[in-house]
């Protein structure tokens, strides 16, 4: 649980990252 919950934000994050660079990537 512990393993998991620590990787969720990690994942999260990483799609920030994506999608930010994507909206960059756009304008």
């Amino acid at each position: 649980m512990t393993v998991e919950h620590e990787n969720t934000p990690n994942i999260l994050g990483m799609i920030k990252k994506v999608n930010h660079l994507v909206v960059v990537d756009g304008s």
